[in-house]
């Protein structure tokens, strides 16, 4: 019984021996597993190559900074102006050819068409004492009305010459028609020759003479002028306008002249009123009625007014006359308020009008439109 009971108590303490050596084998080998998954986790490392202690350092390479770009050149503006007006337009047309058109200036033939888009217009004595006009357009609105028409004389072709412009007229003297052949003036005639271009005014026709009706429009004319052959549209080379401007014109021995009175010598006399706001002047005529565009029913205003005094002759049966606008002659420029006695000269029929101050001094244009009065020696100017 105690022998059995010995080797029960032997038995347990063998197995409890086992079980332990079995512990401490696994603990061992899940330690050892763990230090080999530490070891393959961890990063390989190169061996850093040995220093050489003799050698310099690598300078860091420090990339030169770009050069600033250069300032793109400031692009100059293209400034266009009209020959005629010295005012700022949109396209060059300086070398464009104007058109000169006989406007009729008969008191019951008022008022006039057309005439508030003219540069320069003109007046001079026909017969009877009365005027008539040649409106000088650089640049003309194709819509335009341009009225009433009438003949021409063959002074008003010296205009045309100085200016190398293109001519619209409804008849003419026999020294005219002659003239405008001899002198080679490309020309629209409402009488003899291109009579379907121009029509009668219906309205003019209700309350006016005839002759006072006849009209054509601008687009009428330039359309005809383009097509013809041999008219140039535009100026030769050689050709420049002589008109200078400025925006602050400086009269030469001036004096005050707001209110102005211009005699033709034979009949017909002008006055001209300074409007200080606009600083331009508006005539008035046939009883200090004012002269307006029918067409935009509005008063015509100039900035410049030039009167050329002169020799004015009759020279035939019929009163017709013989203006002398060629050589030297006084004159007068009124401008901005003021007036200045100038001179004027011509060197022959086809030349440009020069004029000067009395010290010499080129007269210098105020920007705007010009009016030119052609008055007899007998004529005058009063101003206040």
């Amino acid at each position: 019984m105690k022998r059995s009971l010995f080797k029960s108590i032997v038995l347990v303490i063998l197995c409890l021996a086992v079980l332990f050596t079995s512990v401490s084998c696994s603990k061992l080998a899940q330690d050892k597993l763990a230090d080999e998954n530490i070891s393959n986790n961890e990063p390989e490392t190169t061996p850093e190559p040995p220093v050489d202690q003799n050698s310099e350092p690598e300078k860091e390479e420090i990339p030169e900074p770009e050069p600033e770009p250069e300032p793109l050149p400031e692009i100059e503006k293209v400034v266009y102006y009209n020959p005629l007006t010295g005012e700022e337009v949109s396209e060059d047309i300086s070398m464009k050819r104007p058109l000169a058109v006989m406007i009729n200036n008969y008191p019951s033939s008022m008022p006039q068409l057309g005439i508030a888009e003219a540069d320069i217009i003109y007046e001079m004595i026909v017969e009877g004492g009365l005027t008539r006009m040649c409106a000088v357009f650089q640049d003309i609105d194709e819509g335009t009305v341009l009225g009433s028409i009438r003949s021409s004389r063959h002074n008003y072709l010296d205009i045309v010459k100085a200016y190398d412009a293109l001519y619209i007229h409804a008849g003419g003297s026999p020294q005219a028609y002659s003239n405008i052949e001899s002198r080679d003036i490309d020309n629209i005639c409402g009488v003899k020759t291109h009579g379907s271009l121009f029509y009668r005014d219906s309205s003019r026709l209700a309350t006016m003479d005839f002759e006072h009706t006849l009209c054509i429009k601008a687009e009428t004319a330039l359309d005809y002028f383009a097509n013809k052959s041999g008219y140039r549209l535009e100026h030769d080379e050689s050709y420049k306008c002589n008109m200078e401007f400025t925006d602050n014109v400086a009269l030469v021995n001036a004096q005050p002249a707001t209110d102005i009175g211009v005699k033709f010598g034979l009949g017909k006399t002008s006055s001209f009123t300074y409007n200080a706001d606009s600083e331009n002047y508006t005539m008035y005529q046939h009883g200090g009625k004012e002269y307006y565009d029918g067409n935009m029913d509005q008063s015509v205003e100039f900035k410049n007014i030039i009167v050329i005094q002169t020799s004015v002759v009759s020279i035939d049966s019929k009163d017709r006359k013989e203006i002398t606008l060629t050589g030297t002659g006084n004159g007068w420029f009124i401008c901005n308020g003021e007036i200045a006695e100038i001179t004027w000269s011509r060197s022959d029929n086809d030349a440009q009008f020069e004029y000067t101050y009395s010290d010499g001094t080129p007269l210098v244009y105020g920007v705007g439109k010009t009016y030119v009065c052609v008055i007899a020696k007998a004529g005058s100017v009063e101003f206040e």
